[in-house]
Formats: structure tokens, sequence, C-alpha cells
């Protein structure tokens, strides 16, 4: 496994926060990225005061069939739905985010 991906999903497994940047003919963006579980009201702090503010959760498509009366009207957190596959499929930062927590066993 690539270095810098293990050292990532470790850091998930701590309940760390990682950044995770695309491809420069993608999106070019950088995104913030931690487990769920992990999050505390420092963390969400840092995430609100240090990104633009826009909190999203990635989840697995069943996870968001399951959460669809939950999420069926978006507030001050975005679900955002992964493409089954994760990376290997879109490499794109929901899918990132899953399968970092996926491999981080959170």
């Amino acid at each position: 496994m690539i270095p810098a991906v293990q050292a990532a999903i470790e850091e998930i497994r701590r309940g760390g926060i990682v950044v995770a940047a695309d491809d420069e003919a993608r999106e070019n963006e950088g995104d913030l990225i931690m487990a769920a579980q992990a999050v505390t009201t420092d963390k969400m702090g840092f995430f609100l005061r240090h990104t633009s503010g826009v909190i999203c959760a990635s989840l697995t498509s069943d996870r968001c069939d399951v959460l669809a009366p939950a999420f069926n009207r978006p507030g001050h957190v975005f679900p955002l739905r992964a493409r089954p596959g994760g990376v290997l499929k879109r490499a794109g930062h929901t899918e990132a985010a899953v399968d970092l927590a996926r491999l981080a066993g959170r």
C-alpha cells in the first residue's frame, strides 16, 4: 500500500483529520476528512473556522437509503452518496472518505 494512504488510514483510525486532494484535471481541491464517530465540538469548530463551512457526510449507497427519512431535507450537514466500488470506480472525495473510513475500521 502507498505509505501516504496507509498513514491516512491510521490517522482516521485514531480519530484524526486528513486532507484528501483530488486530481488537478478534476476539481483541483482538497477536503478535510474524518470519521463521523470521532467528531467532537472542537473538531467541528475547526472545520467551521478553517474551511468553507460546508459540512458533508459521505455515505455508502445502502446507508443513504436507510437514512433517507433522516436526510430528506438537508440542513447543516449535506449527505453525499458514494458510488459502489469506491475510488476504483470514481476518484472523488466522497468515495475517498468512505474508503478511508472503511479501511480504518470505522
